[in-house]
């Protein structure tokens, strides 16, 4: 098992998301009897501008800036050569 700390995040709409090495990841939860495992979200450009897509919605660097706050969030991670999947 292996320890995923983020610094830097924010909740959108009950989800939370968490920088890493400047990289945007969904941290797991779970809504409605289901569960969302962690997720990198990937960065686009729609017209020169970079966007990320934050609950469907698509949001550009500066929106995030602002969303963004320090956080202490930590997730565990299944790393193991033994597992199947």
């Amino acid at each position: 098992m292996k320890e995923m700390i983020f610094k830097f995040g924010f909740e959108y709409k009950n989800v939370r998301y968490g920088w890493k090495d400047k990289q945007l990841y969904r941290l797991p939860f779970s809504r409605e009897k289901r569960s969302y495992g962690l997720k990198l979200i990937l960065m686009h450009e729609v017209k020169k501008t970079k966007c990320w897509n934050v609950c469907r919605i698509k949001k550009t660097k500066e929106q995030l800036k602002l969303l963004t706050k320090k956080v202490d969030w930590k997730i565990e991670v299944l790393r193991d050569k033994s597992l199947p999947f």
